[in-house]
C-alpha cells in the first residue's frame, strides 16, 4: 500500500506523528492558526469532520490518498497527532506553492519588467484567510494590482528576488503566473 503524497514539487513518505524539526519550524510561524499537510487514515465522514473541527483542525482542500491541506491551532499542534484519524502532520514548503513557470522564472513579457526586475503574479490564499489579511501579507513584499474573490487571490507586482519569501508566508497556498491578455 503506497501512502506517498505526490505534490508538484516533491513526493512525501509520511511517517507517523510529527517529527521534532517540523514541529519546531511550525512553532516559529507568527500566527495562532497555521497551515499544514495532514495525512489521515481515511476520508473522514461528516461526524469525524465535526470532531476534527472541535479539536481545532479545519480540512481546507483534499490532495489525494487521504492527504489534506488543513489549518490547525498552533497551540494544539502536538495534540493533533494524538487524534486516532490523524496519521501524520507535515510542513508545506515554499517550493510546494510555486507553479512551474514561476519556479523556473519563465515569465511572459506581459508580466515581467526587466528594468525593475518585477513580475506580476497571482497569489492564492487558503480559503480561511480573508482578502483583507491577504492584502496585508502581499504589501510586505510588493504592490497590489487587484483582487480575485472567486480564487481568494491577489494579483500583485513583486520583485523577482522576493518570490520565495512570499511563498514562505504560511497563509499563501500558491504563487502563479498571470495569464496573458489577448
Amino acid at each position: 500500500d503506497d501512502n506517498s503524497i505526490y505534490l508538484k514539487s516533491r513526493v512525501i513518505q509520511p511517517r507517523t506523528g510529527i517529527d521534532a524539526p517540523t514541529l519546531e519550524r511550525l512553532q516559529q510561524v507568527p500566527k495562532e492558526r497555521i497551515h499544514v499537510l495532514l495525512a489521515l487514515d481515511r476520508i473522514p465522514k461528516n461526524a469525524e469532520r465535526r470532531e476534527l473541527e472541535k479539536n481545532g483542525i479545519n480540512l481546507l482542500a483534499y490532495i489525494h490518498k487521504n492527504a489534506w491541506l488543513a489549518s490547525v491551532s498552533k497551540s494544539n499542534l502536538r495534540q493533533v497527532t494524538q487524534i486516532p484519524l490523524v496519521k501524520w502532520v507535515g510542513e508545506i514548503l515554499p517550493e510546494d506553492k510555486l507553479d512551474d513557470a514561476v519556479k523556473n522564472q519563465d515569465f511572459g513579457n506581459w508580466s515581467y519588467d526587466p528594468v525593475s526586475d518585477s513580475v506580476v503574479l497571482t497569489i492564492m490564499f487558503f480559503k480561511d484567510i480573508s482578502l483583507d489579511d491577504a492584502e496585508k501579507t502581499v504589501l510586505r513584499w510588493g504592490s497590489i494590482i487587484g483582487r480575485v474573490g472567486l480564487l481568494n487571490a491577489i494579483v500583485a507586482s513583486v520583485n523577482s528576488e522576493v518570490i520565495s519569501k512570499l511563498a514562505a508566508e504560511n497563509d499563501v497556498v500558491e504563487v502563479g503566473n498571470v495569464i496573458a491578455r489577448i
